[in-house]
């Protein structure tokens, strides 16, 4: 799993005019899922995504995190 703390706080990913930053990472499981919805509550300027069948969930419960945008 990437490390997303990592990614996001990245000199590449961060932009001062940005109001989010889109994470988007495939799901082997649906705890992977899980993990990128916690990210996202921890993270309020983030709109954090799975893809894949697994990922569903993270559109799905979004709202319930408090997700700005979902997909």
């Amino acid at each position: 799993t990437p490390d997303l703390e990592h990614v996001l706080s990245g000199r590449k990913a961060r932009h001062p005019q940005a109001c989010y930053y889109k994470l988007a990472t495939y799901a082997q499981s649906t705890l992977d899922a899980l993990r990128m919805l916690h990210f996202q509550r921890r993270h309020p300027n983030v709109i954090g995504i799975c893809m894949g069948e697994k990922g569903k969930l993270t559109r799905i419960l979004a709202p319930i995190f408090r997700a700005p945008i979902t997909y």
